[in-house]
């Protein structure tokens, strides 16, 4: 009777879970668990659930169980309105065909979407992303600015990481990248370990950018060879 009591409120869904970590009491083992409780009035909690068995000095057999119940329906929310919004901004780089990176800043490894590495033609399966793999892709006359870039902001000697760079391609192209990064953990000392970041393929704006600057240069060109001619028939 106690024992329906006791899982009466209990979700029936989130009952297994329970009789799971029951099993675990009876057989004298701590158990730790995560449900959800009906109260009275129809609204729903989530409970963290810490038992510990309890011994008899003398004999060693089990006399009962004791544990700790926390009501954890606010952290609940708050990680369920963490994973929506991660889901939202997902859709949304997946929709703006950006690369997404999350870089490891000790270890230098990094875990990007599907865009990212479709973006320098690798197939999402098969791609790993690496600091080293990054730098070696890195077009030669891009190494400096990048390098100064990045230790300045990773010092905190610039408030953002905003830079423009080429990446050789799988087919051995250049495509021109926009970076956007930002840091997001530190460690007990203060140090830099985590950076979260954008790429965004802007090769055709830089296209148009070179042939812009070309027409100039060929405007130019035209304007003083014609300022040459008047001087010459003056």
């Amino acid at each position: 009777e106690n024992g329906d009591a006791y899982l009466e409120p209990i979700l029936p869904e989130d009952r297994i879970v329970v009789f799971a970590a029951l099993q675990q009491q009876a057989n004298g083992e701590e158990s730790e668990m995560e449900y959800r409780v009906m109260q009275p009035n129809g609204s729903i909690r989530w409970v963290h659930d810490r038992s510990f068995p309890i011994f008899d000095e003398k004999t060693g057999s089990l006399i009962r169980t004791a544990g700790i119940i926390t009501d954890v329906t606010e952290q609940k929310r708050t990680e369920a309105a963490l994973r929506e919004g991660e889901e939202r901004l997902r859709l949304s780089i997946s929709a703006a065909k950006q690369g997404l990176y999350d870089l490891n800043l000790q270890t230098g490894e990094a875990i990007v979407n599907r865009e990212y590495a479709e973006m320098l033609g690798y197939d999402p399966e098969t791609f790993s992303e690496t600091n080293q793999a990054w730098l070696e892709r890195l077009h030669p006359d891009d190494h400096a600015t990048t390098a100064k870039m990045y230790d300045e902001y990773i010092h905190g000697l610039i408030p953002e990481y905003r830079l423009e760079f080429r990446q050789r391609t799988r087919d051995g192209k250049w495509k021109w990248i926009l970076s956007l990064g930002k840091i997001v953990e530190y460690d007990a000392d203060g140090k830099p370990t985590r950076m979260l970041g954008t790429h965004t393929d802007i090769t055709e704006h830089k296209q148009a950018e070179l042939d812009l600057q070309k027409r100039a240069s060929h405007l130019a060109l035209i304007n003083e060879v014609g300022r040459e001619i008047t001087s010459l028939l003056d």
